[in-house]
């Protein structure tokens, strides 16, 4: 297990995450308002058969319309959560490396010749990490719900580069 998943488990302080700005939106309402508006499509649907009315094809296809609307619409709900999720896994991660680097520059304030100069020189190679990761988990967070996952891949790639410049940093003695 590496040195970061077993600060998250031992239950580090976690920075506050806040959703706002994410592109779309899609709450536990809109899904309900979604099922309602279905229901009631297929209920007028049904009656319109039963009565022989004229406008019968009218009403179901309103119906079938509902149906369609309610799939993705809790399918962008599910996409959103996911993409909380992610996001809020991958913040917390970074304010544990700004505790990390935290401590890496006490280390190097403690440190004399090639040594702090190469500790300080790691400590910079994952702060410029950090920010790439934090502008890649920008971009996660930007994408419409139902397209997020595409940026997924960049995020998490470098989020591992910051591990690694991490793991380096912390190997300097």
């Amino acid at each position: 297990m590496s040195f970061w998943r077993k600060i998250l488990m031992a239950g580090v302080p976690l920075a506050l995450f806040t959703f706002a700005g994410c592109a779309e939106t899609t709450t536990e309402e809109d899904v309900a308002g979604a099922r309602s508006a279905y229901r009631e499509a297929s209920q007028k649907a049904e009656e319109a058969k039963a009565e022989g009315a004229a406008d019968a094809e009218q009403k179901a296809a309103a119906a079938e319309e509902a149906r369609t609307k309610l799939e993705k619409t809790e399918a962008d709900f599910k996409a959103e959560e996911a993409r909380k999720e992610f996001l809020t896994g991958h913040e917390e991660h970074l304010a544990t490396v700004d505790t990390a680097v935290k401590e890496l520059k006490d280390r190097a304030g403690k440190l004399e010749g090639p040594q702090k100069d190469q500790l300080n020189e790691a400590i910079g190679r994952i702060e410029d990490k950090c920010g790439i990761a934090r502008d890649k988990l920008a971009e996660v967070k930007k994408a419409p719900a139902s397209e997020w996952q595409t940026k997924q891949e960049d995020a998490e790639k470098a989020m591992a580069e910051v591990d690694m410049e991490v793991e380096k940093a912390q190997a300097i003695k």
